[in-house]
């Protein structure tokens, strides 16, 4: 799904926040891509309950590839926390990649063998 974090709506309509494409080429992955555009005040993102209720001790392999089209702009990978388990998260725990190449597919792992650097927001 894709995901306004500024309006709190998801809206899976092609080009209002994101689309499926079949581009750039070289995916790691194989063919097929989410393209976002994200605008100086936007938040889009896009979002799976695909992983509620998964204790993060049960994780034991994280990552995600990315192709920004400028330098030092990374995508970051979010989690939201529910800390007391009750189905409203509290937290979000956030990976900042480094080392952002322009134009080029790069892999992240968020684990790092547990050497990732994480962030607490709220």
């Amino acid at each position: 799904m894709f995901y306004d974090d500024n309006t709190d709506a998801f809206d899976n309509t092609p080009s209002v926040l994101g689309s499926f494409v079949s581009g750039p080429a070289g995916q790691p992955l194989g063919s097929g891509s989410a393209e976002i555009t994200i605008p100086v005040t936007g938040r889009t993102n896009i979002s799976t309950y695909q992983f509620a209720g998964t204790p993060l001790a049960s994780i034991t392999d994280l990552g995600f590839s990315a192709y920004n089209t400028l330098a030092g702009a990374p995508a970051y990978m979010v989690i939201n926390v529910d800390f007391d388990l009750t189905d409203t998260w509290q937290r979000r725990l956030v990976f900042v990649p480094t080392g952002i190449v322009a134009s080029t597919w790069q892999t992240h792992d968020a684990l790092q063998g547990g050497a990732a650097l994480w962030v607490l927001r709220y």
